[in-house]
């Protein structure tokens, strides 16, 4: 098959999704098909095994890139953005299309994510309306897809397409390693309001007491955040590490007590399977996908209270029993679940089974 990627590079933003198509470019590669990569607001020498063609981010640029490669199957991982206007032209040109589910926002017809609170109530209404009109402009896009994939099981009865299958994420374990003076939980996300990075801020208040720092990592998206490069305005108990590669954050993870999550549900996050991987289990203040964190499976939930997250991660620390329980559970869920082989195996087969489907018709 030749199949055509369409979102970001990870080169250009380092998000989730663009990890996400990396892996599946690279494993499509060796399968043996022609992948080519269209690297929405691309550019710069890229270093991959699969061809790219980087684009401004119109849904024209698009449309020419997908005239340029001629692909069999497109597979789509950027969101809604430009949807309407790339679907209808793909679909004018007789190639299928499957939608790749990255956010809970991705199956809103409304959909609007979270909005800076600096702003005034009045702004962020007029802002929240604005992007959720767009969103249902956009969201049109969907009646011209062939096929939609979610990483998340709660999602199969969100979408409204009859061909909708669940396929997971995946994760390569490449690691740098790291070290530190003491025991630390590691925090990693973009800084943005969606993310709710100041909870770390108040959380590490409350524990000032035990012998752990949060280390937090990722790059600063809103200027709003720009504080968190003072060390002077952060608790002595806090650490912000900046914008930091893959495999050293993966190191990073593999010596921490375990991730601290404050974002907001999305769809399925990286960090959550690069931690499982490494043992490590997951604190989350409000986001349990799959509700794989119910019950203590693979780390807690809180379910948005504060006062039960901060326990929960004191209770982490203190008690090493409860940790290594936890820990056991991550290490063989992640073997199991995160195969880049095996899942990018089925997204293969279903790709195929797309394109049958479109023959027969």
């Amino acid at each position: 098959m030749k199949i055509a990627i369409v979102n970001k590079h990870k080169q250009d933003t380092l998000g989730g999704s663009e990890v996400q198509s990396d892996i599946i470019a690279g494993k499509l590669t060796d399968f043996g098909h022609e992948v080519i990569y269209i690297a929405v607001k691309g550019g710069g020498n890229y270093q991959t095994r699969y061809r790219v063609i980087p684009v401004e981010g119109s849904s024209g640029d698009i449309l020419e890139a997908v005239d340029q490669c001629k692909p069999d199957i497109v597979y789509w991982r950027y969101n809604k953005h430009h949807l309407y206007p790339v679907m209808k032209g793909i679909s004018r040109r007789g190639i299928p299309v499957v939608f790749a589910v990255s956010h809970i926002q991705d199956l809103k017809k409304w959909g609007a994510k979270a909005v800076s609170r600096e702003k005034s109530f009045l702004k962020r209404a007029v802002i929240t309306l604005i992007r959720a009109v767009e969103s249902r402009k956009q969201y049109r896009g969907m009646d011209f897809v062939d096929g939609v994939v979610v990483n998340n099981r709660e999602f199969l009865k969100r979408s409204g397409h009859p061909r909708t299958t669940f396929i997971r994420s995946s994760v390569e374990p490449e690691i740098t390693p790291f070290s530190y003076d003491k025991p630390y939980y590691i925090w990693i996300s973009s800084l943005k309001p969606s993310k709710r990075p100041e909870l770390c801020l108040r959380l590490a208040k409350e524990i000032s007491e035990l012998d752990a720092d949060i280390l937090m990592v990722g790059d600063i998206v809103k200027e709003s955040y720009d504080y968190f490069n003072e060390d002077r305005t952060l608790p002595n108990n806090v650490k912000y590490l900046g914008k930091k590669p893959i495999e050293e954050v993966n190191g990073i993870i593999k010596e921490s007590l375990a991730l601290l999550h404050t974002g907001e549900p999305e769809g399925f996050a990286n960090t959550f399977m690069q931690s499982w991987m490494s043992g490590k289990p997951v604190i989350s203040y409000e986001y349990n996908p799959d509700s794989l964190l119910t019950g203590n499976q693979l780390g807690t939930c809180s379910a948005g209270n504060f006062e039960d997250f901060v326990a929960q991660v004191k209770k982490l620390k203190i008690d090493p029993d409860h940790r290594n329980q936890l820990a056991g559970n991550t290490r063989k869920f992640a073997k199991e679940e995160f195969s880049p082989d095996k899942n990018v195996h089925l997204l293969e087969q279903y790709f195929e089974e797309t394109l049958d489907k479109q023959g027969g018709k």
